[in-house]
């Protein structure tokens, strides 16, 4: 017991306290490595568990940053197809644009001949109007001819003798009226309106003119004329000269005789006079 105790001359304390004192120290040292050691597991724990959150939080900007590659990839091909389609339609644009002057050019040098065949076509149809109106008065004028030569009578010493008829001629030939038809019986000074077909249609038993079926007033041209429209085809029938109608119409047929220019009342001018009508 005394090895145990103080020292009092060296001042140090005996061996058996000393073991006491290491192993109380012993025992902090096992329990602060124990506690250490839990702590080192949980941080490990800790550690691999924000090592998966970093792992899984970098799979998703990847994906997005595929998905916005293919993206921009998708518009450069878009891109890449505008400018081939802008280049084309600048192409033709520019075709168009040489066509656009090219038929403005062609407009501006036809404009003149435009013009002038506007102003020619305007004439010719005052002219249209004007023989129109003349050959509605030589035919008002033959009316009122034939009225008062149906009126006064056939024997008044003032009356034009007959001219002579034509030839017989074959039937059907310029539809003119044989000796036996109404026409070569009404004489030759009187007026036998005929019909569409050419061939003479009877007029009155006094010689007055009947309604002609394609010229008189009654016939489609009178309708015209009433509803105050053109005679079909007249402007090119009066651009011929005047003797060739003569204010009695022109004949179809070939072979018509011409007799001497008379005076009718009011007309100054010589009259084609036919025998077997007027057209």
């Amino acid at each position: 017991n005394n090895g145990w105790r103080l020292n009092k001359d060296t001042g140090t304390w005996d061996e058996k306290t000393q073991l006491r004192e290491l192993n109380s120290r012993l025992r902090l040292y096992v329990s602060r490595v124990r506690e250490l050691e839990q702590e080192n597991r949980r941080l490990a724990q800790e550690l691999a568990g924000l090592r998966q959150q970093e792992l899984a939080g970098l799979r998703g900007p990847q994906q997005e940053l595929a998905e916005l590659r293919l993206h921009v990839g998708e518009l450069s091909r878009a891109q890449r197809e505008a400018e081939l389609e802008r280049d084309g339609l600048r192409q033709e644009l520019g075709q168009l644009e040489l066509l656009g002057a090219e038929v403005l050019q062609l407009r501006r040098r036809l404009a003149p001949e435009l013009a002038g065949q506007r102003q020619l076509l305007e004439q010719r149809w005052g002219e249209c109007a004007a023989l129109e109106e003349l050959l509605w008065g030589l035919r008002a004028e033959h009316a009122a001819g034939g009225d008062l030569r149906a009126g006064a009578g056939p024997g008044l010493p003032g009356e034009p003798a007959p001219l002579p008829g034509p030839a017989p001629r074959a039937a059907g030939a310029g539809g003119a009226a044989g000796p036996g038809e109404p026409g070569a019986a009404a004489g030759r000074g009187r007026a036998v309106p005929r019909a569409a077909g050419g061939a003479a249609a009877p007029g009155p038993a006094a010689g007055r003119p009947g309604p002609a079926a394609g010229g008189g007033a009654a016939g489609p041209a009178g309708a015209a004329r009433r509803r105050g429209g053109r005679v079909p085809g007249g402007w090119r029938a009066a651009a011929r000269p005047r003797a060739a109608w003569g204010g009695l119409g022109s004949r179809a047929s070939a072979g018509g005789e011409t007799g001497p220019p008379r005076a009718l009342p009011g007309l100054t001018f010589p009259v084609r006079w036919r025998g077997g009508g007027h057209g």
